[in-house]
C-alpha cells in the first residue's frame, strides 16, 4: 500500500536509476556482465593520459569492444531520456569530458551502454551508467 506520511515528512528518494563505476589507468569495463579487465575485454577501456599527450581518453579498438559516440553536456537525468544515435561512432579515442554522456554500442549487439562522466581524477573515472534497449 502507499505510505503515510505525517505532515512535514518527505518520502524516502528513489534511488537513480543509474549504477557507478571507477575505472583505473588502462582498465577495461564489460557493462552488461559488470566485470573490468586491462585494455582488452569489456567494451571500452581508459586511458588517463595518452602518448600524443592529448589526456583522458576512452579506446575502444580491440576486438570484441564496442564503439562510442560523446553527446556532449548533459545532467545524470538525460540518460534515460536522450535519443540514441545511429552514426556517428568511433573506436579510436573519445577525450573525457566532466559531465559529458557518451553512446557505445557493443559489438555483440547487446543492450545499449549510456554513461555519464561523474568524477575525473588524475589516475581514475567515476562513470554513471544505464543500459538502454536498441
Amino acid at each position: 500500500g502507499a505510505v503515510s506520511l505525517a505532515p512535514g515528512e518527505t518520502p524516502p528518494p528513489t534511488p537513480p536509476p543509474w549504477k557507478q563505476v571507477t575505472l583505473a589507468h588502462l582498465e577495461s569495463f564489460d557493462f552488461d556482465q559488470r566485470r573490468k579487465g586491462l585494455v582488452t575485454g569489456g567494451d571500452l577501456y581508459f586511458l588517463a593520459e595518452a602518448e600524443d599527450q592529448r589526456g583522458p581518453c576512452f579506446w575502444s579498438n580491440n576486438r570484441g569492444q564496442g564503439e562510442g559516440r560523446d553527446m556532449g553536456f548533459w545532467p545524470a537525468s538525460a540518460m534515460e531520456t536522450l535519443l540514441l544515435p545511429s552514426e556517428g561512432f568511433s573506436k579510436g579515442c573519445l577525450p573525457v569530458e566532466v559531465g559529458h554522456v557518451y553512446v557505445y554500442r557493443p559489438a555483440d549487439g547487446s543492450a545499449i551502454i549510456v554513461f555519464r562522466v561523474a568524477a575525473l581524477e588524475d589516475q581514475t573515472v567515476t562513470l554513471e551508467y544505464i543500459l538502454r534497449p536498441w
